[in-house]
């Protein structure tokens, strides 16, 4: 497969058997799952359990061990096809960068203002909250952030990066403890808001602590010393 070509994912992502070590630290083993298109799932572990490693094989950044991975019917190796493959997720990590820029910059993260897709942009707004911070800023989507976002909280930090992801439009939208920061009202609502893209969207999300976000899941991952358990809803 040419690394520019796009892989088309149509119906499931497999794990069969994968394992993954480090060195000689087994982080995961025989991990089996299926996840299906257009469907919410949450994976929790507290810190150390492996499902930051999870994350990482799902978007392609770790070379599996052992097992076999596959989009729909066909094998594929998602880190030698990291290329191909990033081109259907959009990541929201733990640690976000906020370029000294504009809030509408930082969510579209394009300067040509003729370029941007206004009614994406309103979404992407809309499902991250961000209405309110743009409602009391003085210059609105034009307010300037600061160098490494200094101006903003923790919180409205996440939710931009949350808009930034949704406005890439992707089909597959991978989050990593991206409410943490946020308080319960708001990261509630945030999360609700999530679970209905699954409309259109695999929405995969990764957090210690179980919340709302266990009662919205299409299905629950459970990681605990390198094994999952499958909660079906």
């Amino acid at each position: 497969m040419a690394k520019s070509e796009k892989i088309i994912f149509k119906n499931s992502l497999n794990f069969n058997n994968v394992s993954f070590r480090y060195e000689d630290k087994k982080i995961l083993e025989n991990i089996n799952f299926k996840i299906n298109k257009n469907s919410l799932v949450s994976i929790f572990g507290e810190s150390g359990s492996g499902k930051s490693t999870l994350l990482d094989l799902i978007l392609g950044l770790l070379k599996k061990t052992d097992g076999e991975i596959n989009i729909d019917e066909k094998k594929i190796d998602l880190y030698e096809s990291f290329e191909a493959w990033s081109k259907n997720v959009s990541y929201v990590p733990q640690s976000i960068y906020i370029y000294d820029n504009t809030i509408k910059k930082n969510i579209t993260l394009i300067e040509n203002d003729k370029l941007i897709d206004h009614e994406l942009l309103n979404e992407a707004i809309k499902v991250s909250k961000l209405q309110e911070l743009i409602n009391n800023s003085e210059k609105g989507l034009d307010t300037p952030l600061g160098e490494s976002g200094e101006k903003i909280s923790g919180g409205q930090r996440q939710r931009i990066s949350i808009a930034r992801a949704i406005y890439r439009n992707n089909p597959i939208i991978v989050l990593d403890e991206a409410t943490n920061a946020l308080d319960h009202d708001t990261e509630k609502e945030i999360l609700i808001n999530l679970s209905k893209l699954k409309r259109e969207k695999t929405v995969i999300f990764a957090s210690h602590t179980t919340s709302i976000l266990s009662e919205l899941s299409d299905q629950v991952f459970i990681i605990k010393n390198g094994n999952i358990e499958i909660i079906q809803k």
